[in-house]
């Protein structure tokens, strides 16, 4: 091999999905994307298979290394290169860290509308390539949105730059979106122009306790309605919070526990903090909230918000787990988590829980291992194996209410077997020739997203 230890050889090697494990023979480290495109070419001409490689922080085995392929890392490309204050915008290269775009946005009065639980590790290279949502996907949209500017480099060794500074360009396909969300199939990003949003001036935060799913789906109606645009409405339940309570040593937030918590962010400079109060109120007396725990201050908001951010970390640190990653019309919600709960009471040792984005749809679903079998007690491969059926059924339960079976995670090497089960076979197939048209020779990301 690859000359690098253990430790370095699974962190280049895999995701943070870790059940796949790599074995590549080469770990390149570009400087500038001239050096990334001399890289593909090579690679085109003499028939080798890449894997692009960014912070890695993904969940659907996407940056997986596992049959001898080289793995392109873009860490060293992390500078950012222009703030253009009249878009506003920022272009800058695919290796830098999420949350120093953050800060760097934040420096110049602006917002950048990407949030995520990852932002500290993950790349902007690799939020383009799954066009990633997180928290703020309710105002701000996915990614995808905000992409005005890209460069990239083909499996065909084709530099293509759709440039950044103008946000009218209708002269034919817009090219790029083919690059976004496509999970490194079709090209590797070198750089990236992207619009910033207005900041917030007065975030507030409350936590909401709810009787169930369907309940806060109604809130959240209730909100738009009276004129409130959230820039989070996230949902978890009772079991996620024992977990998040058990892990990081919190206090429940409500005198008493409730089954179900939405954590709510909007502008009160948009929507005044005292008609929202009111507006709660009105929903306290039609018993649609249980509970309600304002933040004061921004140490208090942030340890609202770690209720809900270290729901992952606690689930991967305590339990066994097998994550699915869901979009599903609003409708669908309730009957979703009965039928889920419904499958896993057959299995010994194992239940549900649930959390996440609900205001745009997107549900998080763990089926995680119970206290008697623990990370700590149980064995991991056993636990896979005894949960190994229900991936199927789970994923044709969301295509059977026409949902979609990956809503931010992407689709990698896990899900690309269960792919026909939101996308159709035509789809499929157009996606196989444009595979063959950016990269004609097959050596990027292979084995990734459309099944063989």
């Amino acid at each position: 091999g690859s000359g690098l230890n253990e430790a370095e050889f699974l962190e280049y090697g895999r995701d943070r999905l870790a059940q796949f494990h790599p074995d590549f023979d080469l770990l390149l480290l570009p400087d500038n994307p001239d050096e990334v495109v001399a890289v593909v070419r090579y690679c085109k001409e003499h028939n080798l298979a890449l894997v692009p490689s960014g912070g890695r922080t993904g969940l659907a085995g996407g940056a997986v290394a596992g049959q001898g392929e080289i793995v392109l890392s873009l860490g060293r490309m992390n500078r950012v290169l222009e703030f253009q204050p009249r878009l506003p915008a920022i272009r800058c290269e695919a290796g830098v860290i999420t949350a120093e775009l953050q800060r760097y946005a934040a420096e110049q009065g602006f917002c950048f509308p990407l949030d995520l639980a990852a932002a500290g590790s993950s790349q902007i290279g690799g939020n383009i390539a799954t066009n990633a949502g997180g928290t703020r996907v309710i105002r701000y949209g996915m990614l995808r949105d905000w992409i005005v500017g890209l460069k990239v480099v083909t499996g065909a060794g084709d530099v293509l730059t759709f440039p950044g500074g103008i946000l009218k360009n209708n002269t034919g396909p817009d090219l790029k979106h083919a690059f976004i969300g496509s999970e490194g199939i079709y090209g590797i990003i070198l750089e990236a122009t992207i619009r910033l949003a207005i900041a917030p001036r007065q975030p507030t935060t409350v936590l909401i306790g709810v009787p169930d799913i369907d309940v806060a789906q109604v809130i959240l109606q209730e909100l738009r309605r009276q004129g409130m645009q959230p820039l989070a409405f996230e949902f978890f339940d009772q079991g996620c919070l024992e977990i998040v309570r058990e892990h990081l040593n919190v206090a429940e937030p409500f005198r008493e526990p409730v089954p179900g918590y939405v954590l709510l962010e909007w502008d009160a400079a948009e929507f005044d903090f005292d008609d929202a109060v009111t507006m709660f109120a009105g929903m306290e007396e039609r018993h649609l909230i249980r509970a309600l725990r304002p933040a004061t201050s921004s140490t208090q908001s942030a340890e609202l918000w770690r209720l809900r951010e270290g729901i992952s970390e606690s689930i991967s640190m305590t339990r066994h787990v097998r994550k699915y990653d869901v979009s599903l019309p609003a409708e669908c919600f309730a009957g979703f988590q009965a039928n889920v709960i419904a499958l896993c009471r057959d299995m010994a040792h194992v239940y549900p829980v649930f959390f996440g984005h609900l205001g745009d749809g997107n549900l998080h679903v763990n089926i995680v291992s119970s206290g008697a079998e623990s990370r700590r007690t149980g064995d991991s491969h056993e636990f896979m194996e005894d949960t190994g059926n229900i991936d199927m059924e789970i994923y044709k339960l969301i295509g059977s209410l026409n949902g979609s079976i990956s809503a931010e995670h992407g689709i990698g090497l896990l899900k690309k077997d269960y792919l026909h089960l939101s996308r159709s076979a035509v789809e499929i197939d157009y996606m196989r020739q444009l595979k063959s048209v950016f990269d004609p020779a097959g050596i990027l990301n292979p084995g990734k997203v459309i099944p063989d």
